[in-house]
């Protein structure tokens, strides 16, 4: 079940880690929505947090440490991203090699950008589908 998200929730007070405190606080990105997301569902490394009368399934399990996985990729993908994209900024369009770095500083952001899309449609899958931690390619 998820956790209820009190009023005064602030993300400054949540023990994030060195990633999440750089991509708060130097890249400035707001990742209050994201920080209230993990509060609510207590993503995390381990599933022991996961409370049931009932034995819980490995299933369940998995997929619970897939979601925290995904989401926190996420928020780092949009930090990589944030960061490429200031890099851009930084580039002297005087140099001769500008053109060559625009590009691949381009790319980069892109991927990134990908990556934010990519770990969002996983969270969206795990938290649709009931077997989605254990489910092959290929199965309906």
């Amino acid at each position: 079940m998820a956790r209820i998200i009190p009023p005064n929730f602030d993300v400054n007070k949540e023990a994030l880690d060195s990633n999440e405190l750089v991509i708060r606080d130097t890249l400035k990105v707001k990742i209050v929505n994201w920080a209230k997301f993990r509060f609510s569902i207590y993503a995390g490394n381990s599933s022991d947090v996961l409370l049931s009368p009932n034995p819980i399934d490995n299933d369940v399990k998995q997929a619970f440490i897939e979601l925290a996985k995904s989401h926190y990729e996420v928020v780092n993908s949009i930090g990589y991203a944030k960061f490429s994209l200031s890099e851009l900024q930084t580039f002297d369009k005087a140099k001769l090699d500008y053109l060559f770095r625009i590009n691949k500083g381009l790319k980069e952001f892109y991927i990134h950008l990908g990556s934010v899309f990519d770990n969002l449609a996983r969270l969206i899958f795990i938290l649709n589908i009931a077997d989605s931690a254990t489910q092959k390619k290929g199965q309906d």
